[in-house]
């Protein structure tokens, strides 16, 4: 029986190729398009394994490993400038190592290791194929290397942006549910209230149809901000934890005792991390607030504020927020100290209350009031956390809070917690809600 001719095995494997990126061009998600990448590298161009590595703030980060790989999913180890994946990503252009164990370029490699051949995949990441074969890859491997990636990156192109359309689409649905719900009630009565006035003239009656139209104007301007902020971030950089939570104080308008001892940074949008904290803090002061009067002077509940760049309407003094770098923290008493402890709450809220010319605050008339809730800012493991001393969240309740529209308070629009989920996805990062030591609520953004 006849050998296949070089000719031969050249057309069947360009026929297995075709199939391959027409493949792709089906996939859906990028965990079913990594792995017909993976499978062609190994089954149909015969690599001994293979990888993707995503570059994403100066790293590499491996997406998809194949079978009998000496790395796994998850390694986060090489910058984005060191090593073969390096000088490909950052030349963009391949880089072949015949033996990679004698080649000063290459990172640390395994012993079983010898051949390796690194493209990029535009300015995604790289694409990693190794042999124990040494001078493995020719220049046909290449080209087919090549053609393979060249799908790939319109692949990925292609599911990022069904996928962002699926999710504006579910955000549109969830617009109109909370739209045709939440509006047409401050609708009806505002039309019955000018109707009694038309009736009657009572100052009431039109006072309350006003209020009814201020309603709907606050959960019209959080619905459309939330809309406008859309999954993305701008530029990132290294900004301190600490920082943005002062900053997202100031725009805070409540005279509350607030702990910031977070040390941490993260890379982040700074402007977007600021919305976040702002909205986590009036998520806390108004759900941590018992007293009807306390209530009545903050604004409603999950607002949503968009804009950390509002104007302070309260100087950082009168706020009472305190950090490493302007006073020691005040929770001996506490069981967790990480968190604000209730025992010591009325000395932090004399210590950290306005002593200034401006106007008194309650903490001011004679220390911390029982109906105010105690705010903390620190760091975890994987990123930080904001904690009150309120009455908490109940735990069938965690997983709802940051769904769009979801609120405990009749005047609650619901937007502020669905906005620190949006944003924290935009950055790759999750949030969750769960207990604080105090037994009030505790979000953790895990960052790492």
């Amino acid at each position: 029986m006849s050998q296949p001719t070089d000719l031969a095995i050249a057309q069947s494997r360009l026929e297995r190729l075709h199939e391959a990126t027409s493949r792709l061009h089906g996939c859906t998600t990028r965990a079913d398009a990594y792995d017909v990448i993976l499978g062609t590298g190994v089954d149909v161009l015969g690599f001994d394994w293979c990888c993707l590595a995503e570059a994403a703030d100066d790293m590499f980060e491996l997406v998809a490993v194949s079978d009998g790989a000496p790395v796994t999913v998850g390694d986060r180890h090489l910058e984005t400038d060191e090593g073969l994946a390096g000088e490909a990503y950052q030349t963009g252009t391949p880089v072949l190592a015949d033996d990679a164990r004698t080649d000063d370029a290459a990172e640390p490699v395994d012993d079983a290791i010898t051949s390796v051949l690194s493209v990029p995949i535009e300015d995604w990441g790289v694409f990693q194929c190794a042999t124990a074969e040494r001078d493995a890859f020719d220049d046909a491997d290449l080209q087919v290397v090549e053609l393979l990636l060249a799908h790939a990156a319109e692949a990925f192109g292609r599911i990022d942006n069904e996928t962002e359309l699926r999710r504006q689409n579910e955000r549109l649905d969830e617009f109109t549910s909370v739209v045709s719900h939440d509006l047409r009630s401050p609708l009806s009565v505002a039309r019955g209230r000018l109707e009694l006035y038309r009736e009657s003239g009572d100052e009431e009656d039109l006072a309350a149809a006003a209020a009814a139209i201020d309603r709907i104007e606050t959960r019209l301007e959080a619905l459309l901000s939330l809309a406008r902020q859309g999954r993305t971030v701008g530029d990132r950089s290294e900004v301190a934890v600490a920082d943005a939570a002062e900053a997202a104080w100031e725009n805070v308008d409540a005279h509350v005792p607030i702990t910031i001892d977070a040390g941490s940074t993260v890379r982040a949008d700074r402007t977007r991390l600021v919305q976040l904290l702002e909205n986590l803090f009036r998520n806390a002061v108004e759900h941590g607030s018992t007293s009807p009067g306390s209530q009545a002077r903050q604004d409603a509940v999950e607002h949503g504020s968009t804009n950390p760049a509002s104007p302070t309407r309260q100087d950082a003094v009168e706020h009472g927020y305190t950090s490493p770098a302007s006073h020691a923290r005040q929770d001996a008493g506490s069981e967790n100290a990480s968190e604000p402890s209730v025992a010591t709450a009325p000395e932090d809220a004399v210590e950290h209350g306005s002593m200034g010319d401006g106007p008194p605050t309650r903490q001011d008339a004679g220390g911390h009031d029982s109906s105010a809730v105690t705010i903390a800012v620190g760091d975890t493991d994987e990123g930080f956390y904001v904690a009150d001393d309120g009455p908490g969240i109940p735990p069938d309740d965690r997983e709802n809070v940051f769904e769009l529209g979801h609120t405990t308070r009749e005047d609650g629009t619901g937007f502020g917690l669905a906005i620190v989920e949006t944003i924290a996805e935009a950055h790759g990062w999750t949030v969750t809600a769960g207990e604080s030591a105090s037994g009030g609520a505790r979000f953790e953004v895990r960052t790492a």
